[in-house]
């Protein structure tokens, strides 16, 4: 039962389980840090416990990101 709460679209970030915002958390600081092969795993538990595509998508499009982190996005089928 928790899972399918889980996997349900929030509309809001104030909405997504606490994993997820902790995994887009994560997800960010390993762009940041270009630790690249971190990045699969976040976006997957993201995913996992309801992280729209969007919020996905906010994490990737952050402008501070180098052209690595945008062609590491672009393997994982992010964009």
């Amino acid at each position: 039962m928790a899972t399918t709460q889980a996997r349900a679209a929030p509309d809001a970030v104030a909405e997504l389980h606490p994993v997820a915002v902790t995994a887009l958390l994560y997800l960010q600081e390993a762009l940041r840090a270009e630790r690249y092969e971190e990045c699969a795993e976040y976006v997957a538990v993201a995913k996992e416990f309801g992280a729209p595509d969007l919020e996905l998508y906010g994490v990737l499009a952050e402008p501070r990101r180098s052209l690595k982190a945008q062609r590491a996005a672009h393997v994982l089928g992010l964009r």
